[in-house]
């Protein structure tokens, strides 16, 4: 299990340790961008327009992964990497939790209750990087739903 835990109070920058890992997750201010570090290697998160549903997740040797967004509509999001195609998706149309599967993959990232940011990882991975470039998309999905909610209920 990895625990996902938020930086500070208010903060979207997260903490990820467990299964032998370290990571810090953090987001750029303005664009859907971010800056990762996964067991002491820099890695980055880019997307290449704003008017776009797509990232790439670059380490220090290049592309690593890049995602897609599949429609304006829905939470869902397709990761292709060197071993093949992930699915990244909500468990329901109202909760928070997603579902990640994919070639030796299946794995759950939940919040640990209603009202808070933190949050567990569960399931089987073979690469940690995809774990940690998963959660920060589903950070960011997270962020974008509290930020149009008027009452800001997702803390």
């Amino acid at each position: 299990m990895i625990r996902c835990l938020p930086i500070g109070i208010c903060s979207w920058d997260y903490d990820l340790q467990g299964d032998g890992h370290h990571a810090q997750l953090g987001f750029r201010s303005m664009r859907e961008q971010g800056d990762l570090f996964i067991d002491q290697i820099q890695h980055e998160v880019v997307k290449p327009s704003v008017f776009t549903g797509e990232w790439n997740f670059m380490g220090p040797q290049g592309q690593v992964f890049s995602a897609t967004k599949l429609g304006i509509f829905t939470r869902g999001i397709e990761i292709q990497g060197r071993e093949g195609a992930f699915n990244l998706g909500a468990l329901s149309a109202f909760g928070r939790t997603v579902l990640v599967d994919g070639p030796g993959t299946d794995f759950q990232i939940a919040p640990d209750h209603a009202f808070t940011r933190r949050a567990s990882v569960e399931g089987t991975w073979q690469d940690f990087r995809l774990v940690c470039f998963s959660f920060w998309l589903t950070a960011m999905m997270w962020r974008r739903a509290a930020r149009s909610s008027n009452a800001g209920a997702v803390q």
